[in-house]
């Protein structure tokens, strides 16, 4: 066949199935990489690995803290820029809790009065209402046993060494003036049996006083003494008509 396909000597389509396969091979080799290619993408690879690490980095250093800088800045909290913070759990700090501004800021709004609850550290106010309360009975106050406890004119020992104790860690000079301080001695209250009034440390020793709540046996100082007054008025205005009718009987 002039100008045509020559087949050989084996199976006519032969020739056609090893041009085939000489494709295969040939794609083959130019889907597999060759060792050049290959370094040159593992280079590329590293080097946009090596990117990302510097950008992750410097995003890290941008915007993190130090652990240097955490340190200082939990040893002086005052330091950090002032802020809020709104949380809608519990907040529970382990050591002091400090408020500067609160000695200064003068509340003119409606207010409670601040209680701690004993067991929890809480911070809370109590309810006077009778809605809140039941089995309401007349208290029963020893007047005066509540009487015979003796207020005192006092220093605070801690106030002293601050004046007094170089070696005290809140020493502050002989320049430091001791506030004069008026009050009651938890023991006292105990030993008149006015426990209610008294707040007890773990070992079960008087350490405080419920000054807030002092109102009631005071009250009730008070009212047995109106109640005394109005008595003694009772026998003086007798009396008084009793020597009137005598003058007049008199006279």
């Amino acid at each position: 066949m002039a100008g045509g396909y020559v087949p050989g000597s084996g199976n006519q389509y032969d020739a056609l199935v090893e041009q085939l396969r000489d494709f295969g091979r040939r794609l083959a080799e130019l889907e597999t990489p060759t060792g050049t290619s290959m370094n040159s993408l593992v280079t590329q690879v590293q080097q946009a690995i090596a990117n990302i690490t510097a950008t992750v980095t410097a995003a890290i250093a941008a915007n993190s803290y130090t652990k240097v800088q955490i340190d200082s800045k939990i040893a002086s909290p005052g330091a950090i820029a002032p802020t809020t913070a709104t949380t809608s759990g519990d907040v529970q700090v382990g050591g002091k809790l400090l408020n500067p501004d609160a000695v200064s800021y003068v509340i003119t709004t409606p207010r409670y009065t601040g209680w701690i609850e004993t067991s929890t550290g809480r911070h809370g106010n109590t309810s006077s209402s009778r809605r809140f309360k039941q089995d309401i009975v007349d208290a029963q106050i020893d007047v005066d046993a509540f009487l015979s406890v003796v207020p005192f004119l006092f220093h605070y020992i801690a106030e002293v060494r601050k004046r007094d104790d170089p070696s005290f860690e809140e020493y502050i000079g002989p320049d430091y003036v001791v506030a004069d301080e008026y009050g009651l001695m938890a023991e006292d209250l105990d030993a008149a049996g006015m426990t209610p009034w008294v707040y007890y440390d773990a070992d079960g020793r008087p350490e405080s006083v419920n000054y807030t709540m002092l109102v009631v046996p005071l009250l009730a100082a008070a009212r047995q003494q109106q109640e005394q007054i109005a008595s003694m008025t009772s026998a003086i205005t007798d009396l008084l008509a009793r020597v009137a009718a005598l003058e007049g009987a008199a006279g």
